[in-house]
């Protein structure tokens, strides 16, 4: 008898304890369940297996479903959705590199143009209806005219190609002769100017959301800074400003107000990298990572309300989502090795 009772004691602590286990992780695991649910939009991303594949992958702001999109062979690389989520386009290697791009289901995947070299974009214009992409030249692609347009014709390398808000104009980096200069040139009529003219080292120019502004990195003051350059005047001012710490430039916020950006302290030893947030004009700057390891490519969700972000912080690469506060950091990718997040638009 006491040993029958002895039995259901047991039986009745062990699920005791396994109803409190239940309780603890529902009450960790719901509240962000709820939280990043109202994240709308989808995810996609790479997923490297070393020397096998490379698969676009799309997903949710819950990290399930969980779908590869390339074929089981393929080495696809920097998937961009289309402004209405319906199409990506990204880089393909098949027969040599090339721009593809294919539904955002996967199907009807197609070769745009094959590339002399390995290209950098594509990016997508404001409307859908072109895709731009440098190849020493910089393209367009046309949709609506079925036909590939080449801009550029000077023979520099050129990197980094992205479209004004209204379309009309289009800016880029440009190698030349060891200096790395920032560019725009006018779509229709082809005029061509230089938005920096020094030899400092200029990369990564984003425009601002009503085309007033560009920002990008450039070390022009000896440091990795962020500047903001004002497009009627060309008035330059450093944002970061911060001759402790490398500074880049990485996403503006859909309304405008806002910019992600990381940050690297030269001091720091282990050479971490963080995500920060920071207003249009420098102001307001807010750390948002602090995690071991590198925490780097944040985007951010279409509302503005939510950012993901690639982290090293776990033996591996993985898809993170976070609140704009920085809070409620949760990996939503499964695997060891991603790249290139872009969340639809």
């Amino acid at each position: 008898m006491n040993k029958k009772y002895g039995f259901f004691l047991n039986r009745i602590i062990l699920a005791i304890l396994a109803i409190i286990i239940i309780l603890i992780l529902f009450t960790i695991i719901q509240p962000r369940l709820f939280l990043f649910s109202r994240a709308k939009g989808k995810i996609v991303f790479v997923y490297e297996k070393s020397g096998a594949y490379s698969h676009i992958i799309v997903t949710n702001s819950l990290g399930f479903p969980f779908t590869s999109l390339s074929p089981k062979d393929a080495f696809d690389s920097n998937p961009q959705l289309s402004p209405d989520g319906s199409k990506i386009a990204f880089i393909c290697q098949q027969n040599g590199h090339g721009i593809c791009i294919m539904n955002s289901d996967g199907t009807d995947r197609r070769i745009i143009t094959l590339t002399k070299r390995f290209p950098y974009g594509p990016n997508w214009s404001n409307d859908g209806a072109q895709i731009i992409f440098s190849d020493t030249e910089i393209f367009i692609y046309d949709f609506y005219e079925n036909k590939l347009i080449q801009l550029t014709n000077d023979g520099y390398e050129k990197s980094d190609p992205i479209m004004s808000p209204d379309g009309k104009m289009l800016a880029y980096v440009s190698i030349e002769n060891g200096d790395w200069y920032i560019k725009i040139i006018n779509i229709s009529e082809r005029h061509i100017q230089y938005v920096t003219s020094d030899h400092a080292f200029a990369i990564s120019p984003i425009w601002s959301n009503d085309g007033k502004y560009l920002f990008f990195n450039s070390d022009l003051s000896g440091n990795d800074e962020i500047y903001r350059i004002e497009l009627n005047n060309s008035e330059l001012l450093n944002l970061t400003n911060d001759p402790l710490s490398s500074d880049v430039i990485c996403d503006i916020s859909p309304n405008g107000q806002y910019i992600l950006y990381e940050k690297r302290k030269n001091t720091d030893p282990a050479n971490e990298i963080d995500i920060y947030l920071m207003k249009i004009d420098g102001t307001n700057t807010k750390q948002l990572t602090n995690a071991k390891g590198l925490d780097s490519y944040p985007d951010w969700s279409p509302d503005g309300l939510f950012i993901t972000f690639i982290s090293g912080r776990n033996l591996g690469w993985s898809i993170y989502i976070m609140t704009i506060e920085g809070n409620y950091q949760t990996k939503i990718s499964f695997g060891d090795s991603v790249a290139d997040p872009s969340w639809e638009k």
